[in-house]
């Protein structure tokens, strides 16, 4: 069983510090949204009824559009208060200082005086407790560019149809062309009231309405523009690719550890002997398994890319390490979660003999009796240009349902195929043409070797996948010594070891989910087809900062490996 540490990290904080800021910045939001809703006329209030507004009504000049700009802003700041950002504490801390100075000029009521005189004493204490610097590895996508416009758009065309339709209740009335002219004038926060003006409430609240809208959405674009330019700088992490591949043939011992310096991570480097490889995704780092390097560095490196990811508004996860590396993350206060199981084979002692291995010998031999062949390339020079087109075709027959993976794999590319020396093609014939093929991959450190692409014909026989894992394996035993294990990979949210009794909760909701999607995703086809091999089973684990954070992270990690890889060899 898997007991947490009950110390308490820097990087994280302590339960108590993370709730009084959520209840702070709660606050500060309620202040806000109220406020906004006030400035739209959606909630009534008599004159006197000022005790909840943050900021005196003398100081924005009577302006809905300075209030509701301020409203804004306030639940801007608060959203990044929960996030822990440095900046939106200084911010509010000024803007609760100025309100305190304006509410003692004024003489309000105390009720109005003591809420922001609490939040502003609440925000001086905690201000130590506030480090992140700003948002790191965002641009702005073509999403988000779209959503804006889209949003600029419908806004303008919903006020020129409202202003239309409403055209009776202004003096002059605007027609057409002065609809389009009140949109464009509200658009750019000016006065429109100098050319058509309001006769009656509604017209009033209309034309405030539309000036509220845009606010809002010019808000939003400040805020976008702000944190970007803002953000924080990457730590200079200065390595060369000889020296991580020193590190990597000395300490590359696991299977996540050959895809570590594809070009679709990034390197955090520690110290000259320890480093991550992580990919960042909907703002999660994801680290590929966990620290490479000396044994005596790896906590420190955990901790240390945990304070990266903290004051760059990142969560950091590990994802995919072994129990071997449990007590760096426990002793860091971090939760721990398994996701499957890794099967692992000694091609030296590997045999089909034995009651366990029926399954897999009569797959085997069925194959041999249609006649499938099987072959072993080394080097691209054995591969012909029909051999890459055909290799291609299988892919794209068997990519049709599926996506073609990466980041804890490599992507099919057939132009990259065979282009290091510590990668086997096997290639599995039936009927004189290519159905099947699967690569594998040395360990950096050539004690290992795992299984990485996979790919077969929808129409291809029965049993030429497992016929060509046991000639692949003999194949290791005969011509490599040094190699003593051969992954077979992860087999996600497995668990052959019946560990989900020392579990919690959230590990068995995840794994009864994992159940029940089997018909989309195949899971336990995945483990039946590994287990197979009577491989020894090795779980595999998932390091977050607490439970809240799950969900999105699962999703993060799901979308590393199907978000498109860019194949560079140099990094490879």
């Amino acid at each position: 069983m898997i007991k947490l540490s009950n110390k308490s990290d820097d990087m994280h904080g302590c339960w108590r510090t993370v709730y009084l800021r959520n209840i702070t910045a709660a606050a500060i939001a309620f202040v806000g949204l109220f406020n906004l809703l006030v400035t739209m006329r959606i909630l009534h209030l008599p004159p006197s009824a000022t005790e909840l507004r943050i900021i005196p009504p003398e100081f924005l000049f009577k302006s809905h559009v300075l209030e509701s700009l301020i409203s804004i802003i306030l639940l801007i700041s608060a959203l990044h208060l929960i996030r822990g950002k440095k900046s939106a504490c200084y911010f509010c801390m000024g803007a609760l200082a100025i309100s305190l100075l304006l509410h003692s000029f004024h003489r309000h009521s105390l009720v109005e005086f003591v809420l922001p005189a609490i939040l502003l004493t609440i925000l001086i204490i905690q201000r130590d407790t506030y480090t992140v610097k700003g948002v790191f590895g965002q641009s702005f996508s073509r999403r988000e560019i779209g959503y804006l416009f889209f949003t600029g758009c419908a806004i303008f065309l919903v006020s020129f149809a409202a202003f239309y339709i409403q055209r009776g209740r202004f003096i002059p009335s605007p027609g057409f062309h002065g609809s389009i002219i009140l949109s464009f004038m509200s658009s750019l926060l000016l006065d429109t009231t100098t050319l058509y003006r309001p006769i009656t409430h509604t017209a009033t609240m209309l034309i405030e309405s539309v000036t509220v809208s845009w606010v809002t959405f010019y808000s939003y674009l400040s805020y976008s523009i702000f944190s970007r330019i803002w953000s924080a700088k990457r730590t200079a992490l200065v390595h060369s690719k000889e020296h991580l591949d020193r590190v990597m043939k000395r300490y590359g011992c696991e299977s996540q550890h050959c895809f570590a310096l594809h070009p679709d991570k990034e390197i955090y480097l520690v110290e000259d002997q320890v480093f991550l490889s992580y990919k960042i995704v909907n703002g999660v780092g994801v680290v590929l398994g966990g620290p490479i390097g000396s044994p005596t560095g790896r906590k420190k490196a955990i901790r240390r890319y945990s304070q990266f990811c903290r004051e760059n508004d990142i969560i950091p996860a590990f994802y995919g390490f072994t129990e071997n590396e449990l007590n760096h993350y426990t002793s860091l206060g971090m939760r721990i979660v398994k996701i499957g199981e890794e099967g692992v084979i000694d091609p030296h002692t590997f045999s089909l003999k034995g009651p366990r291995m029926k399954n897999l010998r009569n797959s085997v031999t069925h194959a041999e009796r249609l006649g499938v062949m099987v072959s072993i390339a080394r080097n691209r020079g054995e591969l012909g240009a029909d051999v890459l087109n055909r290799l291609s075709v299988v892919s794209s027959d068997w990519n049709a349902a599926r996506t073609n993976a990466g980041f804890s794999c490599t992507p099919f590319d057939p132009n990259f195929l065979l282009g290091n020396s510590d990668e086997f093609l096997i290639l599995g014939y039936y009927k004189g043409e290519i159905s099947a093929f699967l690569t594998l991959r040395t360990y950096p450190n050539k004690r290992g070797a795992t299984l990485d692409i996979m790919r077969r014909m929808k129409g291809g026989p029965n049993g030429i996948t497992e016929l060509m894992m046991t000639r692949a394996i003999s194949y290791l035993s005969v011509n490599f010594p040094e190699i003593t294990e051969l992954s077979l990979g992860l087999a996600g949210l497995s668990d052959s070891l019946q560990q989900m009794g020392d579990h919690g909760l959230v590990e068995r909701m995840l794994f009864f989910v994992g159940l029940h999607l089997n018909t989309f995703y195949g899971y336990q086809s995945l483990f039946s087809f590994k287990n197979k091999f009577d491989p020894k089973w090795r779980a595999r684990y998932l390091s977050i900062p607490n439970s809240l954070v799950l969900s999105k992270v699962l999703y993060s990690i799901y979308k590393a490996h199907v978000l498109p890889v860019p194949l560079n060899r140099n990094h490879s």
